[in-house]
């Protein structure tokens, strides 16, 4: 006759439990995974650090939590990482930790990192700060300017055409 206790040994059930992944100090890399994303921020203090001219996506050191209020996202590390880089999944984003060192585990192959992480939007008219001169403004305007589209038809070009066409003589 066989040994049951044997037999329960064996039993898929009887198996030890995985051993679970390193516990992820989640508060110790949000600070790095946040300027990796964003570059230094604009302002720190021991409770937050924050970016933008206004100061619209903070990051809370206490809890490793951003909010970008202009674009009314919250979350965790995670979320920012697929926010920040336009990820489409939790899953994405926990490769690209992976890929940038930040999570233990398997690299796949690189991908180049985007020149600017934040959401295609027009940028913010720049009014000049009055601790600074006509020419860093002037350079701020430059910077920040968009190219004219092609199909941009200048308004006295399209008045002219329809005076042109109003006006036989």
């Amino acid at each position: 006759m066989e040994n049951p206790a044997k037999n329960r040994t064996h039993h898929p059930r009887n198996h030890s439990p995985p051993q679970p992944e390193k516990q992820i100090d989640w508060n110790a890399i949000a600070p790095n995974v946040a300027v990796r994303l964003k570059g230094e921020p604009r302002t720190k203090s021991d409770k937050e650090w924050r970016w933008g001219t206004k100061g619209s996506f903070a990051l809370y050191l206490e809890n490793g939590t951003f909010s970008d209020y202009e674009n009314d996202v919250a979350g965790g590390v995670i979320a920012m990482v697929a926010h920040c880089e336009g990820l489409g999944s939790r899953d994405e984003a926990i490769q690209w930790l992976k890929d940038n060192d930040f999570l233990p585990g398997s690299h796949t192959s690189p991908r180049p990192r985007r020149t600017n992480p934040q959401p295609k939007a027009d940028p913010p008219i720049a009014k000049p700060p009055h601790n600074t001169g006509q020419l860093e403004h002037g350079l701020t305007l430059w910077n920040n300017a968009l190219p004219v589209p092609a199909e941009f038809e200048h308004p006295v070009r399209r008045l002219s055409k329809q005076h042109s066409s109003t006006n036989p003589n």
